[in-house]
């Protein structure tokens, strides 16, 4: 349910879906000039904390939900094709996970989204039990769910209402789409009793076509819940998000391994320290919609360096690393481990500087091919905005 990388541990926490896609993919948020351009009011109608996942699971997996939601018919209705790449936005415990991934196949994709750390991790235990490695679960965030592109199908199933700041979310999630791609909502009809904390099917259809899409379809067979299926309109350039430009290039260098790179306008000392300390660390490496709690680094081999994020409703997530290799301020080594997910990289960091400015390569070593590929969209996806952060301090500091 909804709605709601990395420089030391950010490379993973900002680059992936967590983690074979296990890692985070935290995007920075949107400029807040082109938030400004969505004034209408399209707030969340109501806020739920999903911490207690036995609480959510005993009522989003009741047996009794498939009498109303109707989730087979739902699924072959959207005519899913083998090979597609879905995202379900919101997906809570992945109520939905087992049936997509079996309608795209071995080579399709289903991202699952959620905004709560422990239903993510709840879908992995999932994902391992059902066997189905197609589904990739992603810690978004309220503003971004943090897909990558080329998405044939956003799924958001009794979510919308609780997404803030809806026209600028959707307009952002359009971008994501294939040229063919589709947006299925399905959520409440409301009545009476809860006018005040649902949303109709004329507003969900009247905030998206204010930001580029158009209704395609509609299904009436679901007894209490409205089902719209949009595509895009092909007029909305001019609702086009500002992207922040960054020279970082996301590339794969071999089999297993994801190398980035970027040029700073600034010494290597100075690119190195940013890095490092903590106290630069804090000043800059702060994902959207979380707070950089604790930030522990012990530069030396065999020295541990140790972050702790904390997200609004007050759940917390821990990166741990260890320096393997420390040779200031040309190269530094480590590898690096999550609280969320047993996925485990090394991190190669090195600083080359002329003309006093300094290219900086990170390379990041997975187990296996697998892990790099499913983690790849992410890191191409986020690497640009998450050192444009960086970038921006850099410049703050001066020469």
């Amino acid at each position: 349910m909804h709605h709601n990388g990395r420089l030391l541990c950010v490379a993973l926490l900002l680059s992936m879906g967590w983690g074979r896609n296990e890692a985070i993919l935290f995007l920075p948020t949107p400029a807040q000039a082109t938030e400004s351009a969505f004034a209408a009011d399209d707030s969340a109608t109501h806020h739920v904390d999903f911490h207690d996942i036995e609480q959510w699971e005993e009522s989003l997996e009741n047996p009794d939900r498939a009498k109303w939601q109707m989730p087979d018919r739902v699924v072959d209705s959207l005519d899913v094709q083998p090979r597609a790449v879905i995202a379900d936005i919101g997906a809570g415990t992945g109520y939905f996970n087992l049936l997509f991934a079996k309608a795209v196949g071995d080579s399709g994709k289903v991202y699952a989204e959620e905004i709560e750390p422990e239903l993510v991790r709840y879908m992995f235990d999932r994902r391992r039990l059902e066997g189905t490695p197609q589904v990739m679960p992603i810690l978004g965030s309220p503003e971004d769910p943090r897909l990558p592109d080329g998405l044939d199908l956003v799924f958001v199933c009794n979510t919308y209402r609780y997404i803030d700041g809806r026209r600028a979310y959707f307009a952002r999630l359009l971008e994501k789409l294939e040229p063919a791609g589709r947006l299925a909502i399905i959520d409440f009809t409301p009545t009476p009793q809860t006018a005040e904390t649902r949303i109709s099917a004329d507003q969900v259809r009247e905030e998206l076509e204010a930001v580029g899409y158009e209704l395609a379809e509609v299904f009436t067979f679901l007894p209490v819940q409205y089902f719209l299926v949009f595509k895009s309109s092909g007029n909305g350039d001019h609702l086009t998000l500002l992207a922040q430009e960054s020279s970082m290039q996301a590339t794969k260098p071999a089999d297993n391994e994801i190398l980035l790179t970027q040029t700073f306008s600034a010494p290597r000392e100075t690119v190195f320290a940013a890095l490092t300390k903590a106290e630069h660390l804090r000043a800059w490496m702060r994902p959207s919609a979380m707070t950089l709690v604790s930030c522990e680094v012990d530069l030396r081999v065999g020295g541990q360096l140790r972050h702790v994020f904390e997200r609004p409703n007050g759940r917390k997530i821990e990166v741990r690393g260890k320096f393997e290799e420390v040779d200031p301020p040309r190269r530094f080594v480590y590898t690096e481990t999550y609280d969320f997910s047993p996925l485990k990289v090394l991190v190669t960091t090195s600083l080359e500087e002329a003309g006093g400015k300094t290219t900086f390569k990170q390379t990041l070593r997975y187990a296996s091919q697998q892990e790099r590929d499913e983690d790849f969209p992410g890191v191409a996806t986020s690497s640009k905005e998450v050192y444009a952060k960086l970038e921006g301090y850099l410049a703050q500091l001066g020469p």
